[in-house]
């Protein structure tokens, strides 16, 4: 039963775990494989089942129904992947290197290649459950950032479009608030996007002082 602990992850497919909000860590039992981690996440909470999912170099991809018991997993790439995200119902999806795009729908035991209309490094991607409030019906809302201003959003986390954002910075990380003001970081710079606009707004250049 995963409890929400903290996953860490690194060189040499390096897991670590820690079950008390970082004040120990241990290595789970996963398999011995020579190459790099770079993304990490787990799905314990929300309806449908409990799991989390790695990834890193060649494609490489390690699931576990506990985040102490890890298994490698085939995928239909050798490209490297750079993050994941996970969603109720056995959802993920990867990405990484030259638009790779995978998504599983079945906890993370088998996975697809799905479109992305690029070639662009994808490097971080988030993907969140959003209720219509006159419908109520649910919906998963993604969106991927990417190198030289690469943005993707989805409106139900499968089929990916591409906003042409007027950036050519590397857009590493986001932090998103259900698609509200949207933050993503850039070389240097922040930048702001809601869900449905056009193009990002530049919020602050990190090179300048505050």
């Amino acid at each position: 039963d995963l409890d929400c602990p903290y996953v860490a992850v690194g060189r040499a497919a390096t897991i670590r775990v820690s079950h008390d909000l970082g004040d120990t860590w241990t290595a789970p039992t996963a398999p011995a494989v020579a190459v790099d981690l770079r993304g990490v996440a787990s799905h314990c909470t929300g309806p449908g089942p409990r799991f989390a999912v790695a990834v890193g170099d060649a494609g490489t991809v390690l699931v576990g129904a506990t985040v102490d018991d890890w298994k490698i997993v085939a995928t239909p790439t050798d490209r490297r992947l750079e993050d994941v995200a996970l969603s109720d119902g056995g959802l993920a999806t990867a990405i990484g290197a030259q638009g790779t795009i995978l998504r599983s729908t079945d906890s993370g035991a088998s996975w697809t290649l799905r479109p992305s209309g690029t070639s662009a490094d994808l490097l971080s991607i988030s993907l969140q459950q959003v209720r219509d409030p006159q419908t109520g019906n649910d919906s998963i809302r993604g969106l991927i950032t990417g190198a030289t201003g690469t943005l993707l959003y989805s409106e139900d986390g499968d089929v990916w479009q591409r906003v042409e954002t007027g950036v050519t910075d590397d857009l590493r990380r986001q932090a998103t608030a259900p698609f509200v003001d949207t933050r993503i970081l850039g070389e240097g710079r922040l930048f702001r996007w809601t869900f449905g606009d056009t193009r990002p707004t530049l919020e602050h250049d990190l090179r300048r002082p505050l």
